[in-house]
């Protein structure tokens, strides 16, 4: 294109409608590479990080029913607390749910697996064993405990409201801090992969 610096603007605008038909005023295009960006907001949409900790009880193994949980998932990346060297946490697992998890889903995971290992152990000895879960939130947190439900409908229901609470539009600064912190800060061990 020729030199258009010190045209005024309607002598700008007639010198680029000449230009346009004359394939040799232009500059061959340029190619430009995609961009891979370095911070995850742009691709992460509407996960959530739930914590999960089993509360009580000496004859429930937390650890088959977070594996339990992380074999059986699908739409959500499962976390198993792993530090090196001397550390301790409340919440010792953690399911990222993506936009595309069904809670329905989950929450039937969570049933069989509340079932399976909790009250059972519960009938056989009074034991006060829970599924306790806890997301995050800008000013505080939700916390939903998973303890003397018989009734699945209401254990669907509890948690489909919980998922429903700890999507709001609110805690997502939240949300995207716990999530780095699974990624990056080598406490936290990924054990499955996100499956839709």
């Amino acid at each position: 294109m020729r030199n258009v610096k010190k045209l005024a603007t309607p002598d700008v605008e007639s010198a680029l409608i000449a230009d346009a038909e004359d394939i040799g005023a232009w500059e061959s295009p340029i190619s430009v590479s995609p961009i891979r960006r370095t911070d995850t907001a742009s691709y992460r949409g509407e996960k959530i990080p739930i914590g999960i900790t089993v509360a009580g009880g000496r004859e429930v193994n937390a650890n088959e029913i977070y594996d339990f949980i992380a074999r059986r998932v699908s739409g959500a990346v499962a976390y198993t607390f792993a530090p090196r060297g001397i550390a301790a946490a409340s919440i010792d697992f953690y399911l990222v749910l993506s936009a595309v998890a069904s809670v329905a889903s989950i929450a039937n995971i969570f049933w069989t697996a509340y079932d399976r290992f909790i009250s059972h152990e519960k009938n056989k000895n009074s034991n006060s064993a829970s599924i306790h879960l806890v997301v995050q939130q800008n000013n505080g947190s939700i916390q939903l405990n998973l303890k003397n439900i018989s009734d699945k409908e209401a254990f669907i229901e509890r948690l489909t409201s919980f998922v429903e609470e700890a999507k709001r539009a609110d805690s997502r600064i939240a949300h995207e801090t716990m999530i780095q912190e699974l990624e990056q800060s080598g406490l936290w061990k990924k054990v499955n992969d996100e499956q839709d």
